[in-house]
């Protein structure tokens, strides 16, 4: 019996980690734009799904890695265009206008998605790679194929742009940048160019996002749901952290799929509400340093 429910809490936790690592996807897009230039891009869900049928057009006849590349070309181009709609606002308020003006591009996304290739799911399925076939089994413990590709190509690009922005010039002017604007381009730093970078860094994230959530939902508002979940990890994560945003994105599901588990049946529906109160309870308990902008670096 023991040995039992040790099984269902690891595999659990397998699931969590794995799904959890949709989410980091998004919300490392999420807090690179946040970090860099202070501005929640609420576009990022519609630019992956965006991404993610153009794939599906250029799917049609071609190799998958040639849709891929398309697609993640495609999300960092849209990742661009929004960085350039909403850098060219001029207000005193420029937080919350360019959330809005993202809010907005992201209505604009799905509307184009819809017209390009209707409202309803496409007849034909979305070409896939991975499957949710167990990858191996450790025991009673199964890892599907999505999910551990999906962890591997999370820490790969976790740890690109780790070290993309520890050990390189652009890297070290991406950080200036996000500590003090000004400064940086006094230093010399492409301020334009360096935001265009971040910006399609995020577009190309939400659309390898896109693709792997495409083998399990294929449709508009797939990535919608992540993106709420995304969302909450990167404020588990303070909204600086990249390695804070997927641990809690991993975190945050693994708590998801507990509760899913051992909650009595009324209450199991309200897993997302369960999610939200859990991050409440974690902000509120939190050092109020947690969201605040740490202190001046030296780079």
């Amino acid at each position: 019996m023991m040995r039992a429910a040790m099984d269902t809490v690891l595999q659990a936790v397998v699931l969590g980690v794995g799904a959890g690592a949709l989410y980091a996807l998004l919300a490392m897009g999420i807090v690179l734009v946040f970090r860099t230039t202070g501005v929640l891009n609420f576009a990022q869900a519609a630019t992956g799904m965006f991404a993610t049928f153009v794939m599906y057009s250029v799917s049609m006849g071609r190799p998958i890695w040639v849709a891929l590349t398309a697609g993640i070309a495609t999300g960092a181009v849209v990742g661009v265009l929004t960085n350039r709609a909403v850098s060219n606002l001029k207000t005193r308020q420029i937080a919350l206008v360019s959330a809005v003006a993202t809010l907005a591009i992201a209505i604009l996304l799905q509307q184009a998605i819809r017209i390009g290739w209707g409202s309803a799911p496409p007849i034909v399925p979305f070409p896939t790679l991975f499957s949710i076939a167990p990858a191996f089994s450790i025991g009673t413990v199964v890892v599907p194929q999505l999910y551990l590709a999906a962890v591997i190509v999370a820490l790969v690009i976790a740890f690109c742009i780790g070290m993309l922005l520890r050990f390189t010039r652009q890297g070290t002017m991406i950080r200036a940048l996000a500590d003090d604007p000004k400064a940086a381009g006094l230093c010399g730093a492409n301020v334009g160019l360096l935001l265009a970078a971040v910006w399609a860094i995020s577009g190309a994230l939400a659309a390898v996002a896109g693709f792997f959530v495409a083998h399990l939902q294929f449709e508009a508002s797939a990535l919608d749901v992540y993106f709420v979940s995304a969302l909450l990890a990167s404020v588990l994560g303070g909204l600086r952290s990249l390695t804070g945003a997927f641990a809690g994105a991993c975190v945050l599901e693994s708590a998801k799929n507990l509760f899913q588990n051992y909650a009595p049946p009324d209450f199991q529906p309200y897993a997302q509400t369960f999610l939200i109160v859990l991050l409440i309870s974690v902000l509120v308990l939190a050092p109020r340093r947690w969201l605040t902008q740490g202190p001046r670096r030296v780079v």
